[in-house]
């Protein structure tokens, strides 16, 4: 083989390897989403479970959020729930307490980005035994790649019940929804709300008329301080008001008024 054949054999393997490593970094920059949103997933799973770590109401809840949550979000994120730990995830009774995240769908939103939903699931002791969700809070995420790091950009969570006094919550019906009947209302109140495992829920119309009553029956054991899942079921004919009332009154069989205590729901019909 002359110098010249030489040269251009040189020449083509070259070729060969440059196009090579060409098409390999193409590929390896189109890979098949299936193993970034792997990665993806296992960053929201592992954030899920830091949840339960972190106290939003106690003094030290800042240096909570960096310490649980630094490795699984972005640091413009972490600074916002620092400055204000109250648009943070996390814990803010004692029970229920928010275990995990499941995820429901991961989806492209553009170069180096995903978009996740979920649920933030909340358990108490009963569930810690039995399995299950005490109540499902739906989350959308932001995932980006941060600097070769799958990290959570964005974080939005919609509450879906309503509080009083860190007694009783309620997930069904939310504020000014629209009832029929049968009007299923479930949530959970502390085993103090409850008298012998009930306590009263009553519907009114506008005017203030009863439109039905019946008792919640706890859902565990009551005898505890912590919360304790609830349900009843109200029957009743459609009002002639378009809005309405549900009242969850605490039970209180002593009949004094300093024991007194109640939910108010604005429902429409």
């Amino acid at each position: 083989m002359n110098k010249r054949n030489a040269f251009i054999l040189v020449l083509v393997v070259i070729a060969i390897i440059a196009f090579g490593g060409i098409f390999w970094w193409m590929q390896y920059q189109t890979q098949p989403s299936q193993d970034q949103s792997g990665a993806v997933r296992d960053v929201v799973t592992q954030f899920g479970s830091q949840l339960k770590n972190v106290s939003l109401l106690v003094p030290d809840a800042a240096n909570q959020i960096k310490t649980q949550y630094q490795n699984y979000v972005t640091g413009n994120l972490l600074a916002q729930w620092m400055a204000d730990p109250s648009h943070a995830p996390g814990r803010l009774t004692s029970s229920p307490w928010p275990d995990r995240i499941e995820i429901t769908a991961i989806s492209s939103a553009g170069t180096g980005s995903y978009t996740v939903t979920g649920n933030i699931i909340e358990i108490t002791s009963s569930e810690v035994l039995s399995g299950g969700a005490a109540n499902l809070i739906p989350v959308t995420m932001t995932v980006s790649n941060d600097n070769n790091q799958w990290k959570i950009s964005a974080f939005q969570e919609t509450q879906n019940r309503i509080t009083k006094d860190d007694l009783i919550w309620v997930s069904a019906p939310l504020p000014n929804q629209t009832v029929s009947s049968p009007l299923v209302v479930t949530g959970q109140a502390r085993g103090s709300w409850y008298f012998e495992a009930s306590f009263p829920v009553k519907l009114y119309d506008a005017n203030g008329n009863l439109v039905a009553q019946a008792a919640a029956q706890a859902q565990g054991d009551w005898m505890t301080q912590d919360y304790v899942p609830f349900t009843v079921t109200l029957t009743f004919t459609h009002p002639a008001t378009t809005m309405g009332t549900l009242v969850l009154e605490k039970d209180n069989p002593s009949g004094l008024p300093q024991n007194a205590n109640q939910l108010e729901i604005p429902v429409k019909f």
